[in-house]
């Protein structure tokens, strides 16, 4: 029997609807049971430390939930290097973990998942970088509520300023603030231009090449070898497909973006994804965003048919969602399973 560790965070698997809701982890041990995985639970900060460091030749897998809160996130991080220098290996990955909420990771990333993708740049944001041919990102945010597309330069700089001033902390604005005093007040002898370059508050921004005509995207949740696939409509006069609420249930097979899904997620080397698909000119499939944890659920739970690939065929077959656990261990499970057949 295989066995597995599930790190969890205030004695939870953040997983779930919302991003402070954690699934069942007694049911979710129950279910990977199932599928000849014993499972069990170490939290991570009171526990994991000095179990990993007296059991350097210990159990292999690790899997934990992830989280968005941008401080436990940042030493499950470390958590996650540290195990995988160890040996260990851990779902999600370092690699997969940096790219929650990190669309600059993201966009970096994916330029070494695919020979072929959207046109995409990460930097950091300038009142003057505006093209009409592109769609501006902030590196966090879900909805579509940091992503914009300005009509003009004039735009475009509202934009910078206003994200400027709202991403950046009281404590880090005050020090370029007071180079600014100096510069142009009384102290103009104790100022430094190198210094204000150094301390002038940054707005990391992602620049996405804008693909014209498109009506709508497509999210598809994987699990193991299990797909289900949602086409979200753009919002009305608007280019953006997230945060619509406006969808529906594909029931046939859209085989470019079945085929994309299943060269990514076995790029990712994930047990489950949330992937973000558009539909371009020639039916070309395009990758925008991805996740390996903390996604959302809907697609799941409302689903009408679930897509399997079967040799090089396709299949669509109704479907009536379990718990989010059961649908976790199948993930996890037929992934491990397939490796040790």
């Amino acid at each position: 029997m295989r066995r597995v560790t599930i790190l969890t965070i205030n004695n939870s698997f953040y997983q779930n609807l919302y991003p402070w809701e954690t699934l069942d982890i007694k049911v979710l041990v129950n279910e990977l049971d199932a599928f000849n995985i014993k499972a069990f639970a170490i939290p991570l900060f009171s526990e994991a430390f000095d179990f990993f460091d007296r059991h350097p030749e210990g159990d292999e897998i690790i899997i934990s939930g992830g989280t968005q809160n941008k401080y436990l996130k940042g030493v499950l991080e470390d958590y996650t290097y540290w195990l995988e220098k160890r040996g260990y290996i851990v779902y999600p990955s370092y690699e997969n973990l940096k790219a929650l909420e990190n669309k600059g990771f993201q966009a970096l990333a994916t330029k070494t998942l695919l020979n072929e993708t959207i046109s995409v740049d990460y930097s950091v944001a300038s009142s003057t970088a505006f093209s009409d041919k592109h769609v501006y990102k902030l590196v966090d945010g879900a909805g579509g509520e940091t992503v914009f597309m300005p009509s003009d330069a004039k735009g475009m700089r509202r934009i910078f300023f206003k994200n400027r001033i709202l991403n950046t902390k009281v404590k880090d604005f005050k020090p370029y603030l007071l180079q600014l005093v100096k510069k142009n007040l009384l102290f103009k002898w104790r100022y430094s231009i190198s210094k204000e370059i150094y301390l002038k508050p940054y707005l990391p921004i992602v620049k996405q090449e804008f693909i014209p005509k498109l009506s709508n995207d497509f999210k598809v949740l994987i699990f193991g070898d299990l797909y289900f696939v949602l086409k979200r409509n753009n919002r009305k006069n608007d280019f953006r497909a997230s945060g619509s609420n406006d969808f529906e249930f594909v029931e046939k097979p859209i085989h470019p973006i079945l085929n994309l899904a299943n060269k990514v997620v076995a790029k990712l080397n994930t047990p489950y994804a949330s992937l973000d698909v558009a539909l371009g000119e020639n039916d070309k499939a395009i990758l925008i965003e991805y996740q390996t944890c903390h996604f959302g659920p809907y697609t799941y739970y409302n689903a009408k048919k679930v897509f399997k690939k079967i040799d090089t065929i396709w299949t669509a077959d109704n479907f009536k969602p379990m718990s989010l656990e059961h649908i976790y261990a199948y993930g996890l499970g037929t992934f491990l399973n397939k490796f040790s057949s």
